[in-house]
């Protein structure tokens, strides 16, 4: 299985940023932008799911939700890795957050500080 940290090293070494965005825009706003741009992506396969089959995952719908899903993944390392943390790091804050929610039984609601 693939660990965080073996992901983040081989996709890092794909980032290649032009000029122009290192000379104009800090890699971490291309990158957070990077997030919403393909996570968009990710919103117009499943809402075409519901569009064109009625919800029905084939597997060629499903491929391309798992391949627009890594390219949210891709931008979210760069995200962490410019904020100087790694995937990792997420994960493991997300799930003490989670946890502590649990404990005092607020996962739903809204706000982040419930």
């Amino acid at each position: 299985m693939l660990e965080f940290h073996e992901y983040s090293e081989r996709a890092h070494a794909t980032a290649f940023y032009s000029q122009s965005i290192k000379g104009n825009m800090p890699s971490l706003v291309y990158a957070a932008l990077g997030v919403g741009g393909e996570s968009g992506e990710l919103l117009e396969k499943i809402k075409k799911l519901y569009r064109d089959s009625g919800g029905n995952l084939d597997e060629d719908i499903q491929l391309a939700i798992i391949k627009e899903a890594g390219d949210v993944l891709w931008y979210l390392n760069e995200v962490a890795l410019m904020a100087g943390s790694s995937l990792e790091k997420v994960a493991e804050e997300n799930l003490k957050k989670l946890e502590e929610r649990t404990k005092r039984k607020t996962l739903q609601g809204s706000g982040d500080d419930r």
